[in-house]
């Protein structure tokens, strides 16, 4: 079991991004996936596919074509000042124009969590690998 995405360009230089989501059989969040369409008063509006309840940017697309996925990285946690997952990728979905702008963000960060961000535009796409006081 593990989340997936990757992005390829097509034969016109058109990004094209796919995010696979794996979900154990046996868990209540099998098959339990909504569709959430989410217009904040500040930022850019941005729709997520999640679990109900949940408005973060574990995997979503906002209004510029900015992307984000996160997935798990096997990487112990071990600083715990940090920015909840849930809130850094949503707030990356809610206010980046741009994947820079994505970073910009990150580089705001002093420690974080344990996470593989795939982050793609219309244009390109990148990966950051975070964790703790590290970021690459």
């Amino acid at each position: 079991m593990g989340n997936k995405c990757f992005s390829f360009k097509d034969k016109n230089s058109k990004i094209v991004t796919f995010r696979q989501i794996d979900e154990d059989k046996a868990s209540f969040l099998y098959k339990n996936m909504i569709l959430y369409i989410i217009k904040p008063q500040k930022g850019y509006g941005f729709a997520a596919i999640l679990n109900p309840g949940w408005v973060d940017g574990e995997s979503g697309i906002n209004e510029k074509g900015i992307t984000v996925s996160q997935n798990n990285i096997h990487i112990r946690q071990t600083e715990w000042d940090i920015m909840p997952i849930t809130q850094l990728s949503r707030q990356m979905l809610q206010y980046s124009k741009t994947i820079d702008e994505a970073e910009q963000l990150l580089d705001k960060q002093k420690a974080f969590p344990a996470r593989l961000l795939f982050v793609s535009s219309k244009k390109s796409a990148s990966i950051f690998e975070i964790a703790n006081k590290e970021k690459a």
